[in-house]
């Protein structure tokens, strides 16, 4: 390269010096990889010697030392060498233009779905087909990947890895290490018979960008970022209300960035593998893969306000295998070899707030509100005991508030930050400002199970809160028989697998709890007991008559049953619980008793919990705070089969069961130059799901022949529609309002 600058800035300088650095690299790596291509046959397989890809791109193949030299550490990236192969952000790859599937990766014959992380140097031989698999493997539109591990191990072996990746927009550490132990002693090392051995590799995994943006960004300066945390309001000098602060921030208050904050991902994923051969012929494989992962995932509307609570997601996936091949000498011209395989694979992710976890009333939790209510009254008449009363203030509701007194709470205290804000603001001024919840939220100021909003729109403003706590499970076993029959010319292939699989989920929308909350509580005591008035003395006379709340049962929500349980009141009882004044760390709770007198008592500890809710209430009318299966309402997991109905008795969800199986026969024959294929592959999937039998009507239909039969409508039958079409409501009051015409 020759490059000419006139006077270079120090960012140029750096631009060139990372432009120089990566071109070499790969320059090296490149010349490296076609030293060893150039004389590869295209399309004749040669085994542990060159890396071969055939004229049409549709197979590709590796061995160890191959790989080591590869500029890639990542499984998934090998398959980029095929003609076909291109890929795009967020680690898709396509063949043809078509995506590759996760399930198209086999390890020992082990099927793995999520092969990015794992450890290369265990890698034996590596195999891709694009276009034509083995028939084993099945078929796929994209592609498959079979990989080897290593499998011979005569002396006790260790290697180790250790790379970085710093570039600009990322820097990373993967470590990997191989354990190779031989477990025979030197005399049978000596034979030529093989040894049993046991495999522990491992990988580690970390870098602070796991999906890196080539380009430069920016973000808010610390000092700016803290200030807007801590006063994110300010007032309007309307008298009224207030602006986010964040709305005022200027160019020179952002600084590029290279790296985004809180975009980390760690993990670590260890593989172990126990070869026992049994006899010169035979061999029993025991293996597990393992997967430990978190990282924080990235949010483009938390990326200029609010990266530090960006969610969690974490990834445990077991997936162990055992495996048994024989092959069977029966002559010269006859063999048989055969392999029984069993799988087991057991993945969870769960997505959550790093902060609070499954901890679902942290969520939303901002502080303690306690409305201070004042009876109000009218001028009217009423009879008390058969006396009447007339001119009298009568009381016509007990919910005036007067004041909302707020104790801010340090659960989330960028959310609280805002109602602070807001009393510091407007608290010598209460009037019109602090009197009620209403009138704070409309300030500017936030409630427990409030968002602090956007900024114009675009991005999440700071405190924001992971809005959804989600877990998935699956659980699959999967076995597989495979015989290949080597007669003569002929390679014989017959076998099949069977898998079945498991899927469960469940996910909650915590923010949303404690609006909920308030909606079903003190529902059944809003009306007044005007039946039963209360005459009111003063001085001997009765210038007064109140009414106490009326308790009606019909309206009382379970929720409100099961917290008045909790906190000792009566179910029946005219208490008025303010949920908001709920206090998590002292455990305290206000209400009104049934004269209106404030009051506060302990609670038990962890007072709020699911299970004072029914499914119903937290179904909610299709505005649902969960939805759930495999796992019940509270989230927790459910192991029992209640059928595909249950959920219209009791609300239970079965976990999402399918089967799939296949079978299969080939015969692959060679005699001179001719080469030729003939099989067959069955495959058959069974969602084990009930449809409806009318995918326009959730409930039966009459078709034309009973409605004709019932005789609720008379009609007449166009010719072209015969007797077993169906009708639905609005074809019939068509036809009917036809007829009376």
């Amino acid at each position: 390269f020759v490059i000419l600058m006139s006077n270079p800035s120090n960012q140029m300088r750096e631009e060139v010096n990372h432009l120089l650095f990566h071109f070499f690299v790969f320059a090296f790596s490149g010349m490296q990889l076609i030293s060893h291509a150039q004389s590869a046959d295209s399309i004749k397989h040669v085994l542990d010697s060159n890396i071969i890809i055939s004229q049409e791109g549709n197979f590709l193949q590796f061995n160890w030392d191959q790989i080591r030299l590869l500029p890639f550490r990542n499984i998934k990236t090998f398959g980029l060498i095929s003609p076909s192969a291109y890929r795009t952000k967020g680690d898709n790859t396509y063949y043809y233009g078509i995506k590759s599937d996760e399930n198209q990766y086999f390890v020992d014959g082990m099927q793995i779905r999520n092969i990015e992380n794992f450890p290369v140097r265990l890698i034996q031989s590596y195999d891709l087909f694009t276009v034509e698999a083995p028939i084993e493997l099945g078929f796929t539109s994209a592609a498959i990947s079979r990989i080897k591990t290593q499998n011979k191990f005569d002396e006790f072996t260790v290697l180790a890895d250790l790379n970085t990746d710093l570039t600009k927009s990322m820097q990373g550490l993967n470590g990997e290490i191989l354990l190779g132990i031989p477990l025979a002693g030197s005399k049978k090392k000596n034979t030529n018979k093989p040894i049993p051995y046991l495999l522990i590799s491992g990988k580690y995994h970390w870098t602070n960008n796991y999906d890196p943006i080539w380009k430069e960004t920016q973000k808010l300066k610390a000092d700016v970022l803290d200030e807007l945390y801590k006063n994110p309001l300010r007032p309007t000098g309307l008298w009224t209300g207030t602006y986010k602060n964040a709305e005022y921030v200027l160019g020179e208050n952002f600084m590029n960035l290279k790296v985004p904050d809180h975009h980390s991902k760690s993990g670590v994923y260890p593989f172990i593998k126990l070869d026992l051969p049994i006899t010169k012929n035979s061999h029993l494989t025991i293996g597990n893969y393992s997967q430990f992962e978190e990282k924080e995932v990235y949010d483009f509307e938390n990326s200029v306000f609010n990266t530090a609570n960006n969610s969690i997601q974490t990834i445990r996936n077991f997936d162990s295998y055992i495996r048994w091949n024989q092959n069977i000498e029966i002559s010269e011209k006859l063999s048989i070899d055969y392999d029984l395989g069993f799988q087991y694979s057991n993945h969870y992710f769960k997505n959550e707030s790093k902060q609070h976890g499954d901890q679902f009333f942290d969520y939303g939790y901002i502080g303690n509100f306690t409305s201070l209510k004042t009876p109000t009254f009218e001028l009217g008449s009423d009879s008390v005991n058969g006396e009447y009363y007339e001119n009298v203030w009568l009381l016509n509701s007990w919910n005036y508030d007067t004041l909302v007194e707020f104790s801010p709470s340090d659960i989330n205290q960028g959310m609280s930050n805002y109602t602070q804000n807001y009393y510091e603001i407007y608290g010598d001024n209460p009037d019109g400002h602090i009197q009620n919840t209403d009138q704070i939220q409309m300030g500017g100021g936030l409630l427990n199970g409030s968002d602090p909003g956007q900024v114009y729109g675009l991005y999440n403003n700071t405190g924001h809160n992971t809005t959804i706590y989600r877990e998935i499970q699956d659980e699959r076993i999967r076995a597989t028989l495979n015989f290949k029959i080597n007669y003569k010319s002929h390679v014989i292939s017959v076998g099949g697998e069977y898998n079945a699989e498991s899927k469960r989920h469940y996910a909650i929308s915590p923010n949303t709890l404690w609006q909920h909350m308030r909606g079903l509580t003190n529902f059944q005591l809003w009306d007044l007991d005007t039946d039963n008035p209360i005459a009111i003395d003063n001085n001997g006379t009765v210038d007064t008559i109140i009414y106490k709340r009326k308790y009606d049962s019909k309206y009382q929500s379970t929720f409100d049953i099961n917290l008045r349980k909790a906190l000792g009141l009566a179910v029946d009882g005219l208490d008025f619980i303010l949920t908001d004044s709920y206090d998590p760390k002292n455990n305290t709770i206000s209400y009104y008793d049934q004269y209106g007198a404030l009051k506060t008592i302990s609670t038990p500890n962890d007072l709020l919990d699911l299970k004072l809710f029914t499914p119903a209430e937290l179904l909610n009318l299709g505005y649902s705070q969960v939805a759930y299966a495999g796992y019940d309402y509270k989230g927790k997991k459910q192991k029992d089969n209640y059928g595909p109905y249950s959920f219209y008795e009791n609300y239970k969800i079965d976990a999402i069961k399918q089967a799939y199986w296949a079978a299969y026969i080939q015969d692959d024959y060679h005699w001179k130059n001719l080469h030729v294929k003939l099989g067959v592959r069955i495959d058959v999937f069974d969602s084990k799901r009930p449809v409806l039998n009318d995918i326009y009507s959730l409930f039966p239909i009459y078709n034309v022949k009973q409605a004709k039969s019932d005789g609720t409508v008379e009609f007449k039958q166009p010719s072209n529609i015969d007797d077993n079409h169906g009708l639905n409501f609005l074809s019939i009051i068509a036809i009917y309002s036809l007829y009376c015409l």
